[in-house]
This record gives structure tokens, sequence and C-alpha cells, in this order.
């Protein structure tokens, strides 16, 4: 999966197979040559679901931006949160390295 920076990265052929899945379109295409990928399609469900169905494809486009983004922090928070309190340090220890005279702090 690649960073999307763009709101054209979800192009409209994409638009229009997810719409086609969810019976939004009236006319159907039988062979499409381009396929979106899984993780857009997921993507552009949602942001047409936050549109309340009706937009038009650049509203499409600029919507799946803001979810992709918001998917991709919380991508991030979920690593965070995994190793967030798994080390448990001791406030003494700590506070006598700190202290230690043979620790050389150069200059």
């Amino acid at each position: 999966m690649r960073l999307i920076k763009s709101p054209h990265a979800f192009k409209p052929v994409y638009i229009a197979e997810v719409k086609e899945e969810l019976g939004l379109l009236k006319k159907r295409k039988e062979n499409r040559k381009i396929k979106a990928p899984v993780y857009m399609k997921k993507i552009i469900k949602e942001a047409i679901k936050r549109l309340g169905y009706t937009g038009t494809y650049k509203e499409i486009q600029k919507k799946s931006l803001e979810v992709y983004k918001e998917w991709l922090e919380k991508k991030k928070l979920g690593k965070l949160k995994k190793f967030y309190g798994s080390f448990k340090t001791d406030k003494n220890f700590v506070i006598k390295i700190a202290q230690d005279e043979e620790i050389f702090y150069g200059d």
C-alpha cells in the first residue's frame, strides 16, 4: 500500500466501481479493465456513506482523502498503544544514575 497525498489518487473509475457495488448507478459496465484496490474500495465506501450517498465524484474524492487520513492516524496510534506502558522503570534507579559521579556528560 502506498502513501496517498492527493484526492486524485481515488480515480473516478474506482468510485464508479464502488457505486456499482452499492447499487447507486443506473448503468452497469460489464467488463472493467481497471479494478480498484481493496483498501481503496473500503475508504471510498466509507466516504460515500458519510456524504449520504449523494455527492459528485470530486466531493467523493475529497472526502475519501479525509477518511484515508483519519484511518492512517488510527493505524499509527494503534502501533504506539501496543508498546505504551510495556516497560516499567524504577524511579530510584533513574535518580541513582543521574546522581552518579562516574558518568561524564561531556561539553
